[in-house]
């Protein structure tokens, strides 16, 4: 390798460099001058040298440069540990010999440089915000960059963009910021963004990040870990160009160049081909490899157009994403026709309540399942919810009665069927639905989830059939009905809180979702919305009484069961237990397993051992095996 004979070393404070660079291995000699006294005067040290070896704050990299260019001087870095960008982007070791056995050869290659607003810049031009990719500043720590960008985060707002290509192709759209560089390596998520830029190619590479929420740009941070040169797909929030020029004519955007000199659009950006004689590693020469005659690019599918941006630009970005116009209007339309009351609802909700009792009584969990599947009181508490979120008092109200008849009907329906079959006592699947806890709730809650996301993604429209087997509406209510036509009035409590449950935990999960789905920014109907809600708690109140219920009947089992009780020197082993709670009274059916009877002191002293263990009064019902 041959290295230069002459070098200018320009520096602006104290550097290691100088020490090593006098006495270097290389038989470069090296002139040693403050940036000061080289700004002054740059040409008269062109008779020394061509050649400069910079170390000097990132800020003053952009003085130089210009100089650099106008007078014809080939440039090196000599970066200090402290400049991490420097070192990323060009492949720089931390090693100061090795940087400078770098800096000295003679092999000097040409770089593109972008010129912005007629000044030279190696870096890149950020305008706008893009937090937690770009607005890192390397004389902080990691913590205040982070703290910095996540209180941006929630200050985000997209800015109107007119942008004019190299080829006069014009993009009207709103971004929260834009990055142009040619080749930049810093984060993992810069580096995944500008896998493709390189300071040879004649081209700017230009990032465009667009989210349209907060939980947008969130999802874009975690998606672009993920995304890759392979891959090449990109991720929602952000559309690529590229091109020889770039001009933003908008006014009053924050701009930021080489991430330290700051000024406002517009702002004109062209690529000066070959402007720089320059050296670095050679890993950096591999991954800016020369081409040349590149396309001018343009990926911008994901951004709004003309047309929409207006209502994307906001003070800050909402929470949630706002549904383009054309979607919005789609699932609308469908939702306000599910809100109307028809004859085939009716005829619907009659025949799958029908079924359902039928199954009910037959203990048929196959028949309950096939009216789960009929049943259509899926889709107006649907059109409910979005009526609820948008603040359509008419569709709320169309949803609402289709609702309330659907439930008539259905009541009226199984109290008939009850009364004309004969007596068949309750079921497994009829004692299935009298008890709801707060798993049932639970379940209501991501059914209606699951019910809004399906409905506002037509390719998926027909998941609601699974949708409603999952959370099953109408045999809840044919259960209350039973009750109703027995005169068994627990039965009918039970399957209509059931039911209730259902119907209110879709609602209002829907509702939220339709608005995470970007429906709408906020709820509008707000009181609505607090009624719903009030009467979920309400309705929790009794199915946290029956989930711990459950729960005490799971703990007196795993406690009595295979215990043995010691009274009067007889061993007493329980095989079963359980509790059967009605009227506010516990009732503890065991079975055990003793040698020889049990008198009336004994069986008292057991249930006392029994009770300590319940913590609750309880009435026992023993029935007895003996082991002779």
């Amino acid at each position: 390798m041959e290295y230069l004979k002459t070098a200018l070393f320009i520096y602006d404070e104290s550097s290691e460099y100088a020490a090593l660079l006098e006495e270097n291995e290389f038989g470069t000699v090296c002139q040693q001058i403050t940036i000061d006294d080289f700004l002054k005067a740059p040409q008269t040290y062109k008779a020394h040298a061509d050649h400069l070896l910079i170390t000097c704050k990132s800020e003053n990299i952009h003085l130089l440069l210009q100089l650099a260019v106008k007078y014809d001087f080939s440039i090196a870095f000599l970066p200090s540990t402290k400049q991490k960008t420097l070192i990323h982007t060009y492949g720089y070791s931390s090693s100061y010999k090795e940087n400078i056995e770098i800096a000295l050869r003679d092999n000097l290659k040409n770089v593109d440089l972008i010129y912005c607003n007629d000044e030279y810049y190696h870096l890149k031009v950020r305008l706008g915000d893009t937090p937690l990719i770009d607005n890192m500043n390397e004389d902080s720590s990691f913590v205040s960059n982070f703290i910095r960008g996540v209180q941006l985060f929630f200050q985000l707002k997209l800015y109107a963009y007119d942008i004019t290509t190299a080829n006069e192709r014009e993009i009207k759209t709103a971004a929260s910021g834009l990055i142009i560089a040619n080749h930049v390596r810093e984060s993992k998520i810069v580096n995944a963004l500008f896998f493709d830029s390189s300071m040879r190619d004649g081209q700017m590479s230009m990032i465009i990040v667009s989210p349209f929420s907060i939980l947008k740009y969130f999802y874009f941070l975690i998606s672009i870990l993920r995304f890759s040169s392979e891959n090449k797909k990109l991720p929602d929030a952000i559309s690529f160009v590229k091109s020889e020029k770039f001009t933003i004519s908008n006014e009053n955007i924050p701009v930021m160049l080489d991430g330290f000199k700051e000024t406002k659009t517009p702002i004109s950006c062209e690529i000066k081909k070959e402007a720089l004689r320059f050296n670095a590693p050679e890993n950096f020469w591999d991954n800016n490899e020369k081409r040349g005659n590149e396309k001018e690019t343009i990926k911008i599918a994901n951004l709004p157009d003309e047309k929409e941006r207006g209502k994307y630009l906001q003070s800050h970005l909402p929470l949630f994403e706002v549904a383009s116009t054309e979607r919005f209007k789609e699932l609308f339309q469908i939702l306000r026709e599910d809100a109307k009351l028809n004859t085939q609802f009716i005829m619907l909700m009659f025949l799958s309540t029908v079924i359902a009792a039928i199954g009910l009584f037959a203990n048929s969990a196959a028949v309950v399942i096939g009216a789960m599947v009929l049943a259509p009181l899926m889709t107006p508490i649907v059109a409910f919810s979005m009526g609820l979120l948008r603040g359509e008092d008419e569709m709320m109200k169309n949803a609402l009665v289709k609702i309330v008849l659907g439930v008539i009907v259905a009541l009226s329906a199984s109290s008939l069927m009850a009364i004309l079959l004969p007596q068949v006592g309750l079921t497994g699947e009829l004692k299935a639905r009298i008890n709801p806890t707060l798993l049932d709730l639970g379940v209501a809650v991501f059914a209606g989830m699951a019910a809004a996301y399906s409905k506002s993604h037509q390719s998926i429209r027909e998941s609601l059939a699974g949708v409603a087997i999952a959370v099953a509406l109408v045999p809840p209510l044919a259960t209350a009905g039973i009750g109703l036509g027995q005169s068994e009035f627990y039965v009918f409590f039970g399957g209509f809180l059931l039911f209730f449950t259902n119907l209110v935990g879709i609602a209002l999960a829907a509702t939220i979702t339709f608005q995470f789905l970007g429906f709408s920014n906020a709820v509008k109907s707000k009181k609505s919305l607090i009624a719903v809600s009030l009467v979920l708690v309400i309705v929790s109140y009794p199915l946290y009484l029956s989930y711990t219920q459950i729960v005490d009947k799971y703990r007196l089992n795993t406690a009595l069961v295979h215990n043995r009780f010691l009274i009067d020197d007889k061993y007493i082993i329980i095989s079963t237990a359980d509790v059967i709670s009605k009227d506010d009274v516990d009732m503890v059916r065991i079975t055990i397993i003793v040698r020889g009877s049990l008198d009336r002191r004994e069986l008292e002293m057991l249930k006392n051992k029994i009770q300590k263990i319940y913590n609750k009064k309880v009435y026992l019902n023993v029935k007895t095996e003996y082991v002779l």
